[in-house]
């Protein structure tokens, strides 16, 4: 069985988690596939744009239940270093990632939503951080990303009690950039996508890596990445296109170099 489906249209790497049956349940062999897949899209250099998405009703209910409650401590630290590769590529690389979700988003699902750098959502979207429910933590990065995008005393909030909330109180926390009709949604998306790929990729990326680097830096730290990448980026080729193009009065054709 294909558990995330690859596909590639234009200059966008469309990867869809392919286990409706179960909810896109993270199966091992789903995760196994999505980091391959990631590497994939990153090493190709065509590709300027992740959307990654959830085949069926749900974008994902999050880990296998099923599979837990019987691992050995060696297990588990191999099933949580799987989740632990996937949401480090996700983060590392310079690349934007764009969610696009639907039904549920629960547990690690949400985990690697909060790991994306836009999330679209459809209304009728719930999101849960429903470890505790099973006697767990969250993963997955989870305990990274949601604190600082929510705050920490809503981060506590929504972890300990494990409640359900939707697309509009999750936009409003700061979780989701724009929300859609269910059925709008995966065009939306494909063309939000577009005409990101169709920036500056090189400066995209930096950008990126800027922002996650300020999570970790002060002030004179984070001055200092901006000052480097910043003349790296005034040698690039986009940016003389950039400065052509607003010269002239016409948009500009970047080639992400």
């Amino acid at each position: 069985m294909e558990y995330v489906v690859y596909q590639k249209i234009g200059k966008v790497a469309h990867l869809s988690l392919n286990n409706p049956a179960a909810r896109n349940a993270l199966l091992a062999e789903l995760r196994e596939e999505l980091l391959k897949t990631l590497e994939e899209a990153e090493a190709d250099p065509d590709v300027k744009v992740l959307l990654l998405t959830g085949q069926g009703d749900h974008f994902s209910a999050g880990g296998d239940v099923k599979a837990m409650g019987e691992r050995t401590v060696i297990q588990s630290l191999d099933s949580v270093q799987l989740y632990n590769r996937i949401v480090t590529k996700m983060t590392a690389m310079n690349k934007p990632i764009i969610a696009a979700v639907h039904g549920y988003v629960v547990g690690a699902g949400c985990s690697l939503v909060l790991s994306s750098d836009i999330v679209l959502a459809a209304k009728g979207t719930k999101f849960s951080l429903s470890f505790l429910k099973i006697g767990l933590m969250p993963d997955a990065g989870a305990t990274y990303h949601l604190p600082r995008l929510v705050g920490l005393l809503r981060a506590k909030e929504l972890i300990f009690g494990g409640r359900f909330f939707d697309e509009a109180e999750a936009r409003q926390m700061g979780i989701v950039s724009g929300i859609y009709e269910k059925e709008q949604l995966l065009d939306s998306a494909l063309e939000y996508a577009h005409t990101l790929a169709e920036g500056p990729s090189l400066a995209i990326g930096l950008v990126k890596k800027a922002l996650h680097h300020s999570l970790q830096n002060d002030l004179p730290g984070v001055l200092e990445f901006e000052r480097m990448g910043q003349s790296v980026l005034q040698q690039s080729k986009d940016h003389r296109e950039g400065v052509k193009a607003f010269k002239e009065k016409r948009k500009p054709n970047f080639a992400g170099e």
